[in-house]
Formats: C-alpha cells, structure tokens, sequence
C-alpha cells in the first residue's frame, strides 16, 4: 500500500531517478489530498476474475466502511453485497456534491 503524493499542480516532469508509471499513478492534485487515499497495485495473478472485471479477495474485517461515489454507478450490487451478515458492521457513506461551492461532503446514507 503506497500513500497518494500530492503536487500542485498535478502534471509534472518525470525525472531520471523516478518511475515513471508508478509515480503517475500515485499522484494527485492538492485538492483532493482531505481524502487521505492510500493506493495498491497488485500482479493480476494474486487477483480474481470474474465477468472481465478483477477483485481484489478480502476478509470481511478488512472492511471499516465503504463510501459511495456522487455517480456510482453500481450502488444497488454494493449495497446488496453488504447486506451479508458478516459485514452488517461495515459503515456506508456517500458523497454529495455541494451545490454552492466546489466541494464534496462525506455523509452517512439514509439507508443503513
């Protein structure tokens, strides 16, 4: 697991002594650094197939909470999968756009 780094503004010169692919995709803009993300990559053969799509296996207890996207297009499959008893404890969250500024707030959803 590899912290997200930060610049402003994101686009940047790679330099002799960095990886080029790797430092790309573990860089973001400044404004997004409140979302503390932390990234991963992973061989695709450590990883499951289904349906063209891979997952990543983990232990229920791996899971704290789960924030939905303002444009999650797959809430309904998400939210059906966390309805197993052995993830009744996962908090659900999602992000809502503000409508007055440029800013996104985390809340907790009306369903759980």
């Amino acid at each position: 697991m590899e912290r997200v780094w930060f610049e402003s503004p994101a686009a940047w010169l790679p330099t002799p002594e960095t990886d080029h692919i790797l430092r790309t995709f573990f860089t973001k803009s400044l404004e997004w650094k409140y979302e503390e993300e932390l990234r991963m990559v992973f061989q695709t053969t450590v990883l499951r197939e289904d349906k063209g799509r891979h997952f990543l296996p983990l232990e229920p207890e791996a899971i704290d909470s789960v924030i939905f996207g303002s444009r999650c297009e797959n809430r309904r499959e998400i939210e059906a999968a966390l309805e197993k008893p052995e993830l009744a404890r996962v908090s659900r969250f999602e992000a809502v756009p503000d409508n007055y500024r440029f800013a996104i707030t985390i809340q907790p959803t009306s369903a759980h």
